[in-house]
């Protein structure tokens, strides 16, 4: 892990190396290594820092034969399929993740982000041609911010950590309160007002002209490619998850993973066991009254007993914790958690994990996405590609394993099915990488996630539906690459849709708690003004005893809305009571960027 900022002056515009070392020191890993660099640059100079390890992972530079620093990257990076990425631009696959981003950027250029597969973001600073570029992963998962004024820029791997920066004063963004409670997809804002996240996929490139943003990886471009045949696909698609792991098990140690009854965490758990054996793997599953979880530690227990190394362990749920232990977390650079509840899991989970001295935690987040992805438009396909036989079959070998008609089948599949997904739907990205950073910094655990790999959901989005959705099966292709791996009582279980379906128990426990924070809600100038505390009051106060009764919308409120309003107000609450200096304010901040 690191965490790295700095601030790039334009026209005589200059910051001093202990004020950017400061802001860095509070967001990166403690008792770790601190590199600071300062450059003159075209027309301007920078200023930058990168707290990382003791070995320095995270920084690469090259030199003049006179010694003179040309062109550095610093960051948080992780990369994937580094031997394709190495045998590209004919360097070592030994060499450093930084070492790799450098040397693509020296023979690329900015593109070189289009050749990248991993967890990154990134500062490249080229002294030579004057400029800076900004890099962040495909899903976002390594959180980066910018700010920008006309003659500077700044960028951190924390937006809290610019919040005493010129143009930024300790002041929340009452648009991000809303696309917060709004559970609003993948935003360019930031809790700090005047602080933009730069998007997931994007990169921004800033020299003399100015700065841009553009988007350098988006699955609405890739094409779909028939393979001929369901085996085929289904190959391809476990060797891809089993690199994806390989690549998240490189320079780990003390591996456990976080599992659900999903297919994804399934698969990723046994490619784990396979390539770490003979060492033991904890599986952390989640008990809680009502839920699924039991049969998840039961489905444990049969995967244990074809591989031995699996240790099945079960973590309780405890709602009276459900706001506890956040101020670490923000002081950290963590934003308002967008969904406490649903984060309640990964939080509890990473505590016991470091309990038992774990350091690196597998999830399998966005399997829906790539490992166990569905076909909902699988007909509409098979009809655009004139596959008439093809067609019928499969609609009647859904209509038999469903209990349906095949016009049933036809009406929903063709005219009620989804529309085509444009792009990966990322919820609230930035703030789920927030989270996980500061969980890995608090806990010392880190926590890694192949199902995010990027081959893994390009293979999804260019494998056609019809072999997502064959014969009569839904996840059929993850079903058919499991066949072997896994015991039939998991490859042939019915995929439940809600991860979470104990949530009403868990805030029940935290209910005593809820009534405090409302209470102290009332009393809190900004939380009264900006949130609506009498419609929270009412909830309170009108409690139903179950969710037996409780229509969507009074569900969503419940579990979503209510935690997470009332986590917004003791964020705010602790935002205010930090100490600031005053902000210099000397020009008016720019919006963020439009992409191109």
């Amino acid at each position: 892990m690191a965490a790295f900022c700095g601030m790039v002056g334009r026209e005589g515009q200059r910051f001093t190396r202990d004020y950017i070392a400061a802001r860095v020191a509070s967001i990166g890993p403690h008792g770790t290594r601190t590199i600071v660099h300062e450059s003159a640059i075209a027309k301007g100079s920078i200023v930058s820092a990168l707290r990382t390890d003791a070995d320095g992972t995270g920084y690469a530079e090259v030199r003049s034969p006179a010694g003179d620093v040309l062109v550095f990257v610093m960051g948080d990076i992780r990369l994937d399929h580094r031997a394709d990425l190495a045998s590209q631009i004919g360097i070592s696959v030994a060499r450093s993740d930084a070492e790799l981003v450098l040397t693509a950027y020296r023979r690329w250029g900015r593109k070189c982000l289009d050749k990248m597969s991993g967890e990154f973001a990134f500062v490249i600073v080229d002294i030579q041609k004057g400029t800076v570029v900004l890099g962040r992963d495909h899903t976002g998962a390594r959180p980066l911010y910018y700010h920008r004024l006309p003659r500077r820029l700044a960028f951190s791997s924390s937006a809290l950590s610019m919040s005493r920066a010129e143009g930024i004063g300790p002041v929340v963004d009452r648009r991000r309160v809303n696309e917060i409670l709004g559970e609003r997809e993948v935003s360019d804002r930031s809790i700090v007002q005047c602080v933009h996240a730069l998007p997931p996929a994007c990169g921004l490139w800033n020299d003399t002209n100015g700065s841009k943003v553009w988007r350098w990886w988006q699955t609405e471009d890739l094409k779909v490619r028939d393979r001929g045949s369901l085996e085929v696909h289904s190959n391809r698609l476990e060797e891809t998850m089993s690199t994806s792991v390989q690549s998240c098990l490189r320079g780990s140690i003390a591996v456990g993973a976080f599992v659900r009854s999903d297919l994804a965490s399934m698969a990723m758990l046994h490619d784990a066991v396979k390539q770490l054996d003979p060492q033991r793997v904890p599986a952390y599953a989640v008990a809680a009254p009502g839920g699924d979880a039991p049969s998840t530690l039961d489905l444990l227990s049969t995967l244990a007993e074809r591989y031995p190394h699996v240790e099945p362990r079960s973590v309780e749920l405890d709602g009276a914790g459900l706001f506890s232990g956040y101020e670490a977390l923000w002081g950290l650079g963590a934003g308002p958690d967008p969904d406490p509840l649903g984060s309640l899991a990964l939080r509890q989970v990473s505590a016991k994990a470091a309990s038992d001295g774990i350091r690196t935690l597998l999830i399998a987040d966005e399997g829906e996405e790539g490992f166990a992805a569905d076909g909902p438009r699988w007909l509409i396909e098979l009809a655009l590609a004139s596959r008439p036989i093809a067609l019928f079959r499969e609609a009647g070998a859904w209509g038999k394993t469903h209990h349906q008609t095949r016009a049933t089948v036809f009406v929903r599949g063709v005219f009620a099915a989804p529309r085509p997904r444009k792009k990966v739907s990322f919820v609230d990205r930035a703030a789920i990488a927030d989270l996980r950073r500061a969980l890995a910094l608090v806990r010392g655990v880190e926590i890694r996630d192949p199902s995010r790999s990027r081959k893994l959901i390009e293979h999804a989005h260019t494998t056609p539906q019809w072999w997502l959705r064959h014969r009569g099966n839904d996840r059929a292709l993850a079903r058919r690459a499991l066949l072997h791996s896994l015991p039939p009582e998991i490859v042939e279980r019915e995929q439940g849709s809600d991860p979470m379906p104990h949530w009403w128990e868990v805030l029940a426990q935290a209910r005593s708690e809820i009534e405090r924070e409302v209470a102290v809600m009332a009393e809190h100038r900004w939380s009264s003004d900006v949130l609506d505390v009498g419609a929270l009051r009412k909830m309170v106060n009108r409690w139903p005893e179950s969710t037996r009764k409780m229509s969507d919308d009074d569900a969503d409120e419940y579990r979503r809305l209510l935690p997470a309003t009332i986590l917004l107000s003791r964020y705010v609450r602790w935002f205010e009571g930090r100490i600031w200096d005053p902000p210099v304010r000397e020009s008016a901040p720019l919006p963020p960027l439009p992409m191109r």
